[in-house]
């Protein structure tokens, strides 16, 4: 059987300049796994966020973010690492997997972002340069996203395999897509 894939092909990656990010639409709630292989491709002076939120106006905060500070160390809140990355130092251009778990019982609706951190529920902070080479979401039992990288009608974009939804870029600017797989 010949199925017809629902893009135009899958690429190795999708990379950020630095002004593109991904509203996910995964609620910041309990019970949820996060498997992430990515890339960092600039150091920088500033605070890169790979994946996250972040409220400043809510009580209890609620915070669920990954993050790189200035001197190069994976930050979490209110996320537990499963990888042996924190507070260590994560080199540009290195690739690497990040296994994540949400924790916290401050839950919330709003959603994660990808690339960047959301903030206050809209706002975008914290965007940075990498490549995400897939991203994986469990519940306590399930698989509910399997992320790739993709480009659909000349875009490049990501693509959940199990809910056959698409994420296009929020930012400014267009995503850089990696070679064909």
């Amino acid at each position: 059987m010949n199925s017809v894939l629902p893009y135009d092909y899958e690429v190795e990656y999708l990379e950020s300049s630095g002004t593109q990010w991904i509203d996910t639409g995964i609620a910041a709630s309990v019970n949820k796994t996060f498997m992430l292989r990515m890339m960092f491709t600039n150091n920088s002076s500033t605070t890169q966020v790979f994946f996250g939120i972040w409220f400043t106006t809510e009580t209890p905060k609620p915070q669920k973010q990954a993050y790189i500070k200035s001197n190069n160390t994976l930050v979490i809140n209110g996320l537990n690492v499963c990888s042996a990355y924190s507070n260590q130092a994560i080199t540009s251009n290195t690739k690497f997997d990040i296994y994540l778990s949400s924790y916290s019982t401050t839950a919330t609706n709003a959603s994660l972002y990808l690339f960047a951190r959301n903030v206050d529920s809209g706002s975008v902070s914290g965007i940075n340069n990498m490549r995400l080479y897939r991203m994986i979401v469990r519940n306590t039992y399930n698989v509910e996203k399997y992320i790739i990288p993709v480009v659909k009608n000349g875009i490049p974009c990501l693509y959940d395999k199990i809910g056959d939804e698409f994420y296009y870029n929020q930012g400014t600017g267009d995503f850089i897509a990696g070679p064909r797989v």
